[in-house]
């Protein structure tokens, strides 16, 4: 159970990294890239955070 249903975190937040993830090379990227999809494992739980992430901009 979430405190924001209607929120999917974990996306938005990896959402906010491609403009990061698209200036690395093609291996970093991948790495990288590798990273980020392996946050979905723990998506549930993430999501059941409470608050979202902080956003610095």
């Amino acid at each position: 159970m979430s405190l924001f249903p209607d929120e999917d975190i974990i996306t938005k937040e990896i959402e906010s990294w491609i403009g990061f993830a698209d200036r690395l090379s093609d291996e970093d990227r991948g790495t990288f890239t590798k990273m980020l999809d392996d946050c979905y494992k723990y998506s549930k739980a993430i999501n059941a955070k409470g608050r979202p992430f902080r956003q610095n901009r």
